[in-house]
């Protein structure tokens, strides 16, 4: 095994192609990844979370949720569709019976059903210990009382349907990004649109958000980077499927439709920093765990990590 990977090593060298330095192994084929504070969350395709310790390089614990029906009574396992973390607790939006959605919280004490959900249900995140936002599909957004699972305030943006939304590290604003290539500003103090900016002609696919900086994918071949008022654009050859933001805010990563290269650029000069050429046939998540250390999943065990700087 150690004169292998000496030899991949040399073909790495010898060709100027990019290698990951670790891989490790989950235990059913990834679905999804999302990391909050040192915490990896990997959504399976056994209707399960596998729980990856960064800082302490290991899996701490599976949390599986039960088998669903769908409407002709077959015995499925549920994909997740979100997952979020405040303080220790998990925000889980998962597939329910008969197509329907199923929003958990997930906690010490176990798994508690907070509220059963239409199925055009797509994202859920914390905005407190005691409230998150939910997104469907056809932008109706709902502010939700965790603790009786009743909406307290519904509203919907635009007849464009909802890309994907994520809140700022102190759940003070979400951005919620529309097919239709708007982003809109939600404040959650005042529960109106702090501000509106076109960012895409096109359908936008991913939004990544630190709070100062936004990036976002969209159809009409383009990454782009909003910091304040200023909007810069990255041409791309292909529609990026996905983006990801570094943890520092100064490195940015997509992929685009052929789902198995991922392009590293900084932030601030939109040049390309690295090509990696992945052994991914389609990438589906890609999540930077620090400045420098991008992670990428396909629909398979194996979770690469990459050195990028």
């Amino acid at each position: 095994m150690r004169v292998f990977l000496v030899f991949l090593l040399f073909l790495g060298f010898v060709f100027g192609e990019d290698l990951p330095f670790k891989t490790i192994q989950t235990q059913a084929n990834v679905m999804s990844m999302t990391l909050v504070n040192d915490n990896l969350y990997i959504a399976t395709y056994s209707g399960s979370i596998e729980i990856y310790d960064v800082k302490n390089d290991t899996f701490k614990q599976s949390i599986v949720f039960d088998d669903i029906k769908n409407i002709n009574d077959e015995i499925l396992r549920p994909n997740i569709l979100s997952i979020d973390e405040l303080n220790g607790s998990l925000l889980v939006l998962t597939e329910a019976n008969s197509n329907k959605r199923s929003l958990y919280l997930v906690k010490d004490s176990g798994i508690k059903l907070v509220s059963q959900l239409g199925e055009a249900a797509k994202k859920a995140l914390f905005l407190s210990e005691n409230k998150a936002i939910l997104g469907t599909i056809s932008n109706e957004i709902s502010i939700i009382n965790l603790q009786n699972g009743k909406s307290e305030h519904d509203f919907k943006i635009s007849t464009a349907l909802l890309a994907d939304m994520k809140a700022n590290p102190n759940k003070t604003t979400v951005a919620i990004a529309t097919e239709g290539g708007k982003i809109y500003f939600y404040d959650v103090k005042s529960r109106d649109m702090s501000r509106i900016v076109d960012v895409h002609k096109d359908t936008m696919y991913a939004i990544d958000y630190d709070g100062n900086v936004v990036l976002t994918a969209g159809v009409d071949m383009s990454v782009a980077v909003l910091r304040g008022n200023e909007i810069r654009r990255l041409k791309a050859k292909t529609s990026v499927m996905d983006i990801a933001l570094s943890t520092d805010a100064k490195t940015g990563a997509y992929i685009q439709d052929d789902l198995s290269e991922i392009y590293v650029f900084d932030t601030n000069s939109l040049t390309q920093v690295k090509r990696l050429q992945t052994p991914q046939n389609t990438i589906n998540s890609i999540v930077f765990i620090s400045p420098d250390t991008l992670l990428s999943s396909a629909f398979e065990k194996n979770i690469h990590f990459w050195k990028v700087r």
